[in-house]
This record gives C-alpha cells, sequence and structure tokens, in this order.
C-alpha cells in the first residue's frame, strides 16, 4: 500500500470511528438511562452518563483497533479470530468494570445489550465488509 492510500485508509478509519463513537454514545446512553430508571433519576443519569463517556471513548479506539487489527493481521483464519476476540474481550471487561467502579444499579441489563450488539457487528465486519475493505484498499 503506498503513502496516499495509507493517509486515505487512515483518514477513513477515523472519520468513521467517530461516526460511529457519536451514534452509539445516544443510542447506549439512553438504553443505560432506561435500564436504570428504576432505580430512580439519579442512578439512571448516572449510568447513563457512564455509558455514554465509556461508549464515546470506546467506539473509536475499538473501531480503530478492530480495523487495525484486521488490516495488519495473517493468516485470514487467525485474523478472524484475533480480530473478533482482541477487541470484544476487552471491551466487555472494561465496560463491566466501568458501570460496577461507577455504581451502576442494574450492570447486566445495562452492558448486555450494547456487548450483544457489539459481538454481532464485529463479527459482520470480519465477514462482510472487512475483506470488502481488503480488496478495495488493494487496488
Amino acid at each position: 500500500m503506498n503513502l496516499i492510500n495509507s493517509n486515505l485508509e487512515l483518514t477513513y478509519i477515523l472519520k468513521n470511528s467517530a461516526k460511529n463513537a457519536f451514534i452509539f454514545a445516544i443510542i447506549w446512553g439512553c438504553w443505560a438511562w432506561w435500564v436504570n430508571s428504576s432505580h430512580g433519576n439519579e442512578a439512571a443519569l448516572r449510568a447513563s452518563l457512564t455509558q455514554i463517556s465509556f461508549t464515546i471513548v470506546n467506539a473509536f479506539v475499538y473501531s480503530v483497533l478492530m480495523e487495525g487489527l484486521f488490516f495488519v493481521i495473517r493468516p485470514v483464519k487467525l485474523r478472524n479470530i484475533m480480530t473478533f476476540l482482541i477487541p470484544n474481550i476487552a471491551v466487555s471487561v472494561l465496560l463491566t468494570a466501568t458501570h460496577m467502579w461507577r455504581g451502576t444499579p442494574n450492570v447486566l441489563a445495562t452492558a448486555a445489550a450494547p456487548l450483544c450488539v457489539t459481538f454481532l457487528l464485529s463479527l459482520l465486519y470480519i465477514v462482510v465488509v472487512g475483506p470488502k475493505r481488503l480488496e478495495q484498499f488493494a487496488s
């Protein structure tokens, strides 16, 4: 990959990661508020703000990490396994620990939906999106 393609790739990854961070922060912040609202507005707001701030940082870092791993690791089987496992294990541990640390009442309910969606989207990326992007940037 030449320097021009590398710069275009980096720009694409950064823009895509920022867009994902914003969209998912809104979705999962609302989710966190809703599943914790039975514990009062203060607890729901704390859970929501925790989820929003975590999601903004995580969605950005997660996307960059996932795309970076996908483009760097060879052979294909190892690439697919590591691209799925490394970011998903990290986000599972960090999200759960962050909510526990911040005192979120319903940690499991708060974290389960975002994690399931994240796992599914990462699998979709590995099977469909990533291979197409490799072809696109190989030319």
